[in-house]
């Protein structure tokens, strides 16, 4: 196989690119496989079966039929036909990851120039691996790939213009100390695409669930809601501390004047939340010093205000990091707002803050989930495929690095993902350290931690990476894990997982019996769990959704709501002023007999929608104190 064959499986990230063989038929058929798994994807994952059985005869028909339905010009040379595939599989890459791959030749030589005064990374961007040398014939390869390409097989895209701004780089003497690096002579001049924003009515509606986008019910809460002093030991700069009070019960929320409530979101780093209501207005308030609210401005919201921004989307999911904030369509377009510092909104270049509903730059299959952790961000695609973006520090993004390198002797940078970018690297590690890489991994679900995430697969397997302190990502040892590694510990058939949550600095894990696992320390003293552990006290509960603060625990189960959180809590277990805290799961006296159908916590704060269609169940909510601004 020549040289500029394997540099290019190099730069897809194919993990045994120095030992293919392509005259070994084995081999041949398993880099079809892989780039037909990885990167092309013409098939969807039931309908590649004759392609994935390489020693099955028939296998020739198989690749032949492949080869026609992706429009392959080639018919008759095998070295030929996979020389094409390789080539519009790095076209795919380039066109769904532009801006890594649309930097002119003139950058490139000047880079090459620098390499010995610039630390080698690596990276997720599959050009990072390489030398300036190989990244050059690499990107010349895309450039005839893309002449190569039949047009008819592929969508046209919108039209693109030139823009620059420049490089930010976040730096920091320490690793929790994080502030603007120096910015150097580099520009980024990638063909940035222009999307239209305000027709999206070409694009087709994702199919709603049994029962809709959310059963709407009445909108109850508990815990602090001065918003400004949530996670501060002192009020910032121009803001009073005593504006907002701590609900030490589940409260209605008179402001809504009667409306019903369909969608709550916040994140475990949050201090705002989203919630939508029946009549589809998308309503945020909380936090705003960095414009996460996505209204306009930059002004605290103790009043729940319309995203005027997403007026005439019907927003389906969101989700709440620190001081950002992610929101999903009904036709799988993200929106962000908030501080993009580090990248995290994912619009494509660094601004401080992005305080309206912006477009993330993002042009691959509908999105269907969304996710924050404190300073990064994880969208899901429809086709099993997760995207990450924002601060890579831990790894938190999945791409094989932590993004840092040293710009001095004593001061360090990171580099971060300002556009979602797929995670193509899943694992199963050995324990004497053997690392397996695993293929046909379609992500199904996924929950993020402030610096973690756990996702699990269409076959019930857990991944988890990340900061691995004290056990949250449940492989028994407290090591960072850069790209997905699989949970031993809840490896199907027998100990499958259905559903994950995740908190600060632990997770939980229902597995395909209904039994909830922790894995991680929800308290900040004692001992934690390295390896998922049956939490006994839910035993013989039905689990139905689960809500994760930064200490504290919130779980809906048959007609009950069950919490647990340590010292110090503000009110968001919901347990009364007599006992704010417990260390072991409680019934919430106050919801005996409400059947919650939804719960997410911020960082010290609880948001549930509770049914409200019978008589009963409305007498019961009317008994509920009343929060009013």
């Amino acid at each position: 196989m020549s040289t500029i064959f394997k540099r290019r499986l190099q730069a897809l990230g194919y993990l045994e690119w120095d030992k293919v063989n392509i005259n070994d038929a084995q081999h041949f058929r398993k880099v079809i496989l892989w780039l037909e798994d990885q990167k092309i994807r013409q098939y969807d994952i039931q309908d590649r079966k004759e392609l994935r059985d390489i020693k099955n005869e028939s296998w020739s028909k198989a690749f032949a039929k492949y080869c026609n339905d992706v429009k392959c010009p080639v018919s008759n040379n095998t070295m030929d036909q996979l020389e094409w595939l390789i080539g519009y599989a790095i076209w795919l890459e380039a066109e769904n990851n532009i801006e890594e791959y649309s930097q002119n030749v003139k950058e490139i030589k000047l880079k090459m120039k620098q390499e010995a005064m610039v630390p080698h990374l690596k990276s997720k961007n599959p050009l990072d691996n390489l030398n300036s040398i190989a990244k050059f014939e690499i990107k010349k390869s895309v450039n005839m790939s893309t002449k190569r390409k039949n047009p008819t097989t592929k969508k046209g895209r919108a039209k693109s213009r030139k823009v620059e701004y420049d490089e930010e780089d976040i730096s920091s003497e320490h690793d929790s100390d994080v502030d603007d690096a120096e910015t150097g002579s580099n520009v980024d001049g990638e063909d940035a695409v222009e999307d239209d924003l305000t027709d999206v009515s070409s694009i087709p509606e994702l199919p709603p669930p049994e029962g809709g986008w959310g059963k709407p019910g009445t909108l109850l809460m508990c815990g602090l809601t001065n918003w400004d002093m949530a996670g501060r030991k002192a009020p910032p700069k121009g803001v009073k501390a005593n504006i907002g009070r701590s609900l030490w019960t589940p409260h209605t929320f008179k402001n809504l004047n009667g409306s019903r409530v369909r969608l709550v979101a916040s994140g475990p780093a949050a201090s705002h939340s989203i919630i939508v209501t029946e009549d589809n207005r998308c309503l945020a308030f909380g936090r705003n010093d960095k414009g996460q609210l996505g209204i306009g401005d930059t002004k605290r919201r103790d009043e729940p205000t319309e995203v005027t921004a997403l007026k005439g989307h019907t927003v389906i999911g969101a989700s709440c990091g620190r001081n950002h904030t992610l929101f999903l369509t009904s036709r799988g377009i993200v929106f962000a707002a908030g501080d993009n510092k580090l990248g995290q909104c994912g619009i494509g270049k660094s601004d401080a803050c992005i305080i309206s509903a912006t477009k993330v730059k993002y042009s691959g299959p509908p999105i269907v989930k969304v996710g924050c952790g404190a300073e990064f961000s994880m969208i899901l695609d429809i086709k099993g495929g997760l995207h990450s973006f924002g601060s890579p520090e831990y790894g938190a993004l999945g791409h094989n690095t932590d993004g840092k390198y040293f710009i001095t002797n004593t001061k360090m940078a990171f580099h971060f993902e300002k556009v979602p970018k797929r995670i193509v690297l899943y694992i199963e590690r050995a324990k004497d350290g053997h690392v397996t890489p695993l293929d046909r991994v379609e992500i199904t679900d996924f929950s993020c931690g402030h610096y973690h995430t756990v996702a699990i697969d269409s076959k019930n397997r857990a991944f988890s990476w990340g900061f691995g302190g004290i056990g949250r990502l449940g492989h028994n040892e407290q090591r960072d894990e850069l790209v997905p590694r699989l949970i031993k510990f809840l490896e199907p058939p027998s100990r499958g997982v259905r559903a994950v949550y995740c908190g600060s600095t632990y997770s939980i894990a229902i597995n395909v019996h209904g039994s909830a696992l922790m894995f991680g320390q929800t308290k900040r003293t004692g001992e934690a769990n390295m390896y998922p552990k049956p939490i006994q006290d839910l035993s013989g509960w039905e689990i139905r959704c689960v809500g994760c603060s930064q200490t504290s625990v919130v779980v809906a189960a048959d007609d009950s709501v069950i919490a647990w959180g340590a010292s110090p809590t503000f009110g968001e277990l919901g347990f009364g002023e007599m006992r704010k805290s417990s260390t072991t799961p409680m019934e919430v006296k106050a919801l005996e007999g409400l059947y919650i159908t939804a719960v997410t916590c911020g960082l010290s704060h609880t948001l549930m929608i509770c049914r409200d269609e019978s008589e009963e169940e409305k007498t019961k909510i009317n008994k509920l104190q009343v929060y009013s601004i």
